[in-house]
């Protein structure tokens, strides 16, 4: 198994970069990781400790607290983006786990944090707790209309009427 180069933590945090700015391989996959959890490709590729890519749970955290602004700030009302941004009414992989202190075993369930889903269960939780934001609620509207909208349906049409024909059997099969 391959080994990472240890290194000691950081107290205050490895300082962040828009990841749709800057072109930094390390810089996306911390920004993934923070972002989507262990359901992202980063998180999946880098967890051989259990750490996501941190040297510990404490530098993800300390992380988070320094890049907090940054990492809300990507958002956006495109359901079809599929770079570094999350819908309205979603919250980051690390806001659940730091802010909110989801059970570990809850910010483990990949299925929860698919990067590019709309998760109605987050937009369920943030409301019971007060924690959307002035106008998110409108914005989250918008982004289910979008969604809503670029769904294909195939076009309805009447039930054909199946005719069934009749080959004559040949003499020896009758």
């Amino acid at each position: 198994m391959p080994t990472r180069k240890r290194r000691p933590p950081r107290r205050g945090g490895i300082r962040l970069e828009d990841p749709n700015l800057v072109d930094d391989l390390q810089n996306m996959d911390r920004v993934a990781i923070l972002l989507y959890g262990p359901g992202s490709m980063a998180a999946l590729l880098l967890d051989l400790d259990g750490s996501y890519g941190f040297e510990s749970w404490e530098e993800a955290q300390a992380t988070w607290e320094a890049n907090k602004e940054l990492l809300l700030s990507l958002v956006t009302e495109d359901p079809r983006r599929t770079d570094f941004r999350l819908l309205p009414g979603q919250r980051p992989w690390a806001w659940w786990s730091f802010e909110a202190e989801l059970p570990r075993d809850k910010l483990e369930d990949m299925q929860r944090f698919t990067p590019h889903r709309f998760q109605e269960w987050q937009l369920r939780w943030l409301k019971k707790y007060g924690q959307l934001r002035d106008g998110e609620e409108e914005a989250v509207q918008r982004v289910k209309a979008k969604i809503k909208a670029a769904e294909w349906k195939p076009p309805r049409r009447p039930a054909a009427k199946m005719k069934i024909l009749k080959f004559p059997l040949p003499e020896d099969e009758k």
